[in-house]
């Protein structure tokens, strides 16, 4: 399937003690019925994390997702 990502921003958060950098996408792609936020987008070697969902003007034609990338750890699967 077609899409344009971009990653927007990129931050770290503080998990278990240790900086875990996350980068955040913006994913415009044709309407597509039945995507949610609990499927994953498979980027180049990522993996990605809906987060959130618009359906562009309502008009069931272009999707604009919000999805996460955290980066693995060392050690992490």
């Amino acid at each position: 399937m077609w899409a344009n990502i971009m990653p927007i921003r990129g931050f770290e958060q503080t998990l278990e003690e240790r900086l875990r950098p996350e980068t955040v996408y913006r994913i415009l792609t044709r309407y597509h019925r039945g995507i949610t936020p609990n499927m994953k987008i498979k980027y180049k070697d990522k993996l990605l994390h809906i987060t959130e969902i618009i359906n562009v003007d309502e008009g069931d034609f272009v999707l604009e997702i919000t999805a996460t990338s955290k980066e693995k750890r060392h050690g992490e699967e």
